[in-house]
């Protein structure tokens, strides 16, 4: 059965439950800045093994996405293997799914993990205006120090939805053998295949809590859209209280 192709972005959100609470606020903020049923993008929940959805979250956000749910079968936990996992687990879901033709052939797959947020109440139009040809991972292009390597942050990244690119990843590649992160280990083939630096995307290691309006102020005025790296809900609060 072949899916539907859209031009629609797939939004994915994964977490455990060391960050449950704080995704499951974000999740319900990206609901609350849509005015209404959103026609730019559909969202998925990927909760890790031994994690359980937030039922009322997903209840509450399919009022403005249409919403799929999954359970990632990847036993992996701690850094990183748990966030490997999790993230592999994800593409089995969508790659087969999309596959079988259940779900649509979106044009490109968003990562998000818990600790960002968007700064501008129309986040997804940036993305989806920037889902490119020939281009199969964009986000924050974090430099390496002391000639390591670069790499495209994971935890916003923006995978393209061609299903041979996804197929790669999901069935060639399949996991993550080494102890380091799959964006990291991946950079060099991601670079070769096509990836692009988007600077409205901004990805902070450690950021220091909590998140400021002076912060914010200073992130609005530089360009940034999505925010990552901040723990806690100082920028989920800022965000409510400035967009919304």
């Amino acid at each position: 059965m072949k899916s539907i192709t859209t031009n629609k972005l797939l939004i994915v959100l994964l977490f455990w439950e060391g960050d449950k609470e704080q995704s499951m606020r974000l999740a319900r903020l990206l609901a609350d800045l849509e005015p209404k049923h959103s026609e730019q993008a559909d969202f998925l929940f990927v909760a890790r093994f031994d994690s359980k959805h937030d039922d009322q979250t997903v209840r509450y956000v399919s009022r403005k996405f249409n919403v799929h749910t999954h359970i990632s079968k990847r036993r992996g936990t701690g850094w990183p293997m748990g966030c490997n996992g999790v993230f592999f687990g994800m593409l089995e879901w969508v790659y087969h799914k999309i596959s079988a033709g259940l779900v649509p052939s979106y044009k490109s797959i968003l990562v998000l993990g818990g600790d960002g947020a968007p700064l501008r109440a129309d986040w997804i139009s940036h993305f989806v205006n920037n889902q490119q040809a020939g281009i199969f991972v964009s986000g924050a292009l974090v430099r390496g120090e002391y000639g390591a390597r670069d790499h495209i942050n994971g935890d916003c990244a923006l995978l393209s939805g061609d299903l041979q690119f996804l197929r790669w990843l999901t069935l060639d590649i399949a996991d993550i053998s080494v102890v380091a992160g799959w964006d990291w280990v991946l950079a060099d083939q991601f670079r070769q295949r096509g990836w692009k630096d988007l600077p409205f995307v901004k990805s902070v290691w450690n950021f220091p809590r909590p998140f400021t309006q002076e912060n914010w102020d200073s992130e609005v005025n530089s360009g940034t859209v999505w925010f990552h790296g901040v723990k806690g809900f100082s920028l989920l609060n800022l965000c409510r209280k400035n967009l919304l």
